[in-house]
């Protein structure tokens, strides 16, 4: 018998959330710490979406082990899911996201750039399938998360107008002040407690928009 869920077993969404199907769309410091959380819970299947290879530089805030340098992310996740979680019921996709790619129920994307979250919102719109989308940004001190429902057509609205700017106007950090692997675990976390309250029949508490700054210790939700 395998005991590694019984801890959390008799929760009410458990059961729910190892019958879902989830989306990761880029395993950088976002994605690949939103993974580790994630696997834990035995998800029915994850599809881990990210073309790059993992290099030195990643190894402080990304969810890699240092065998990993030159391997491509989606397999090192899997790797390091399998080790850390036993989990691998993993479909790995070393691929750019592109313009036709249908997403299923749940998404969640960690992207460094607007032009990627535009096409991720565009096809999470026009994918029948799609009814979460959960867009996690991050710097070195400041988290920002936006969940996205089909359904709220009132907040998708103001998420396009207004957190859909160009990548000229968005800030970018000097590359040494990019992450910290302490920063994506809160981010992880949060995330997949999102993801929890949303396939639990439950409860559905979950805030639009999550802004978190580690300076000061003070969230603000929406």
């Amino acid at each position: 018998m395998d005991t590694r869920y019984l801890r959390f077993s008799g929760l009410s969404w458990a059961k729910e959330v190892q019958e879902k199907e989830i989306t990761i769309i880029g395993l950088g410091g976002i994605g690949s710490n939103v993974a580790l959380p994630l696997a834990r819970l035995n998800p029915k299947k994850l599809f881990l979406i990210d073309p790059d290879v993992v290099e030195e530089v990643n190894l402080a805030g990304q969810a890699f082990f240092n065998n990993h340098v030159g391997m491509k992310k989606v397999d090192a996740v899997a790797e390091v899911l399998y080790s850390w979680a036993g989990y691998k019921k993993i479909v790995a996709i070393p691929t750019l996201l592109t313009k036709d790619m249908d997403f299923g129920e749940i998404t969640i994307t960690g992207f460094d750039n607007m032009k990627a979250r535009k096409i991720a919102f565009t096809n999470f719109i026009y994918s029948p399938a799609a009814k979460l989308l959960v867009d996690a940004r991050m710097s070195v001190d400041t988290i920002q998360i936006f969940t996205l429902l089909k359904e709220d057509t009132e907040f998708l609205d103001i998420y396009r107008d207004k957190w859909l700017f160009s990548d000229n106007v968005a800030q970018t950090a000097p590359c040494s002040m990019k992450q910290t692997s302490y920063t994506g675990s809160i981010l992880g976390g949060l995330v997949v407690n999102i993801i929890i309250n949303y396939i639990s029949s439950s409860f559905k508490a979950f805030p639009k928009q999550i802004m978190y700054n580690t300076n000061t210790m003070l969230y603000e939700t929406v």
